[in-house]
């Protein structure tokens, strides 16, 4: 197989890897990789093992569904593989049992003392990770002299029935062993990490979920893949299904045990397999995956991912559809239902254009380009995943009739649901309460478990089939709220009607990402603490000091205050107290409920006192939060999760700018100070708080919300009763 990354990937057609033995000559060469690796002992002194090890590595997981707890470690055994690519060998893993990985220790035959490893290039679309060893130059060729690493086979997938050896290496064997098998199929398979479409093989092989990352190699040992995953199967004659519940008919099945419970319903019970019926498989990476994934590394330094279109699109088997886009006899293409518009290709097409060639290839009516030369057919999304980031692709579009050609460079668009996080920790925010964090797979998996696609609210899972509308926009949800009791900002807040909902507007500006909510509170923060030490906030444009905040129904303006927002970010600048903390744009007309929530400029505190943050949820709920209160709301969360700062490690600088240099970090929270002020300080506030205790007067009835309201008392959401924003 060829394709357009392939320049190293090139071998003889004779071509058979060998072991050396240091200080031999070529007639003391042994036979192949695979056909050497038994486990007859230590082998000869000298003799260079095949390319082959034994990873244990310690995950520190964390909790993306509640970023402030502690995550949970996790000891994962599996195999890694050394391959040569274009001369620079490279150690492979598998992606999922080294990621988040704390401690990574990689185990040669014969020896006792590992090498210290560290995760390189990590890719989750191709389950597959990169190691680096960690002692220097000097371990480093001593472990590369001891491997002689496979190469990648010349003609890339193998054929069916084809016999091959998974080469693996497990605790308690002297050397690695290979365990035979039959390719059974050779197709597009969804790797499961990243919900990615590539190339896989299947192979009919018995082996331990400890050699998960072993190579799978030919008769001549070049490399065919990577196993990530294996089905154990189970053995001929053992029970499988039933029980003793209610599937176990009656009395749990004895030998042959199949009676019926009811009519018309079908056998339960306890049962023998039939032959061939639970035969163990193992998956496997092909060897173009691995190459396109060792191609990136090296063209680019880091792995960039597979690229797509980022398009939605049916098939245009129907006649009738056909004509009405405009194709003419005999030409075949598939219809454009959305683009995304971060995609490249966002500003080239658009819904019921035409898609018809792709890299001067025609694309069948099904979504299929040739493949092998014409004799197979392959989808049209692995055809476009083969080309790297950065590569231009001529694509053939059809619009009322008319061709055209687009030249595109491909590029991987982002997604509103992300699959993973790259390897990253989670970013949150805490907000009195509440704990704000972005939407992704492992956040829905964290919350509602593995199956998520069915248990998650149906506002969050439709995030799935939606396009980002610009390239950095994150869905911010509710990943908990919890009521610190009366005084506080939360308090009066159902629980289970704020959380797993997403934040869509803050004091009426849409909300771009979590960033951007981190910016508006953070200088809502310090606009409120302006306001009360010098008595001035509140005035700004509007004049007079009567801080106003306006509740909008559509997005009309959004879009401006958010880039004066993010512009402000960049700066540095502080923006006017009053249009913050205020809580939103100018006015405009229209009737448009307003409320007068600060007093005069002469009053100390009263900007302070007035300033709110109102959070607009996608069930149509308002969270009202008093900025004084969420400040002392926040240090106590924090201190009782034993946290030291209100925001993730990659929003602080970002948070700290716009705070600014009046309100520092270790400011009391009693003097409108940051979020979490206090918090690790000393002090004789309760929890560790640097202030002064919090007051516990319970809080009186429902506050209007635009109305003022105490900064020590809750403002009660009127959405929760019904009424509609």
């Amino acid at each position: 197989m060829s394709g357009p990354y392939m320049t190293c990937w090139r071998m003889e057609p004779g071509w058979r890897p060998v072991v050396a033995v240091a200080g031999a000559g070529a007639e003391a060469r042994a036979a192949p990789a695979a056909a050497g690796a038994d486990d007859s002992g230590a082998g000869p002194p000298g003799e260079l093992l095949p390319g082959v090890v034994r990873v244990q590595c310690v995950q520190d997981l964390p909790r993306f569904d509640m970023p402030l707890l502690l995550g949970s470690f996790r000891s994962s055994t599996c195999n890694a593989v050394a391959v040569s690519y274009c001369g620079v060998p490279y150690l492979l893993a598998p992606a999922a049992s080294v990621a988040y990985g704390s401690q990574i220790r990689v185990f040669l035959p014969g020896r006792d003392k590992p090498f210290a490893a560290r995760l390189a290039h990590l890719g989750y679309e191709c389950e597959l990770a990169a190691l680096e060893l960690a002692g220097g130059a000097g371990a480093a060729d001593e472990f590369w002299a001891s491997l002689t690493p496979y190469e990648l086979a010349p003609y890339g997938l193998p054929y069916l029935q084809q016999p091959v050896s998974v080469v693996s290496y497990a605790e308690g064997q002297p050397r690695p062993r290979a365990a035979p098998g039959t390719v059974m199929r050779t197709e597009i398979m969804t790797y499961p990490s990243a919900m990615q479409r590539l190339l896989g093989v299947s192979v009919a092989v018995s082996i331990s979920k400890e050699h998960i990352g072993s190579p799978l190699v030919d008769d001549k040992g070049a490399c065919l893949g990577v196993v990530y995953s294996r089905t154990a199967g189970a053995r001929r004659g053992t029970r499988a299904g039933g029980g003793t519940g209610a599937g176990g008919g009656g009395g749990g099945g004895g030998e042959g045990g199949g009676e019926r419970w009811g009519a018309g319903r079908r056998r339960v019970g306890r049962r023998r397999v039939r032959g061939g019926g639970g035969e163990a498989s193992a998956s496997v990476v092909a060897a173009p995956v691995v190459a396109h994934f060792l191609e990136d590394i090296k063209r680019h330094g880091s792995y960039q991912g597979f690229p797509t279109l980022g398009i939605q699109w049916r098939r245009l088997e129907s006649p009738a559809l056909r004509k009405f886009a405009g194709m003419a006899e005999g030409q075949t293409g598939i219809a454009i239902v959305s683009v995304n518009p971060t995609a490249p290709l966002g500003s080239h097409a658009g819904p019921l254009d035409v898609l018809t060639g792709v890299g001067g290839q025609p694309v069948g009516d099904d979504g299929t380009v040739s493949f092998r030369g014409g004799a197979e057919s392959i989808n049209i999304s692995y055809h476009v995943s083969q080309f790297q980031v950065g590569d231009t692709l001529e694509l053939t579009l059809l619009r009322g009739g008319q061709p055209r050609t687009v030249p595109l460079r491909l590029s991987v668009p982002p997604r509103l649901l992300p699959l993973h996080l790259a390897g990253r920790p989670p970013s949150f925010a805490v907000l009195s309460g509440l704990l704000l964090t972005p939407l992704s797979a492992p956040f829905l998996e964290g919350a509602f478990g593995r199956g998520w696609a069915v248990r998650a609210p149906t506002q969050l899972l439709r995030e799935w089939h939606n396009h980002p509308a610009f390239e950095d926009e994150q869905v911010v949800v509710v990943a908990e709220c919890q009521d610190l009791g009366p005084g506080s900002a939360t308090d009066g807040y159902e629980r289970r009607a704020v959380m797993h909902q997403r934040v869509v507007r803050c004091n009426g500006v849409p909300v771009r990402n979590l960033e951007h909510m981190v910016i508006m509170a953070a200088q809502a923060i310090a606009a409120a603490g302006a306001g009360g030490g010098a008595g001035a906030a509140g005035g700004g444009r509007r004049g007079g000091g009567a801080a106003r905040l306006k509740r909008r129904g559509g997005g009309g303006g959004g879009g401006s205050a958010a880039a004066a927002t993010a512009a402000d970010a960049e700066t540095g600048a502080e923006p006017e107290a009053g249009s913050i903390a205020a809580g939103g744009p100018e006015e405009e007309e229209g009737g448009d409920e307003q409320a007068e929530a600060g007093a005069g400029p002469g009053s100390a505190g009263a900007a302070g006192a007035g300033a709110r943050l109102v959070l607009e949820l996608s069930n149509r709920m308002l969270v009202v939060l008093p900025v004084e209160a969420m400040v002392r709301d926040t240090a106590e969360m924090l201190a009782e999760y034993q946290v030291a700062h209100p925001v993730s490690e990659d929003l602080r600088p970002q948070y700290e700018r716009a705070l600014g240099r009046r309100q520092q970090l270790g400011g009391a929270a009693g003097g409108g100070g940051a979020l979490g002020a206090g918090s690790r300080a000393g002090g004789a506030g309760p929890r560790g708080q640097g202030g002064a205790a919090r007051p516990r007067a319970a809080a009186p009835g429902g506050v209007a919300v635009a109305g003022g309201g105490d900064a020590g008392r809750g403002g009660v959401a009127t959405a929760e009763g019904g009424s509609g924003l």
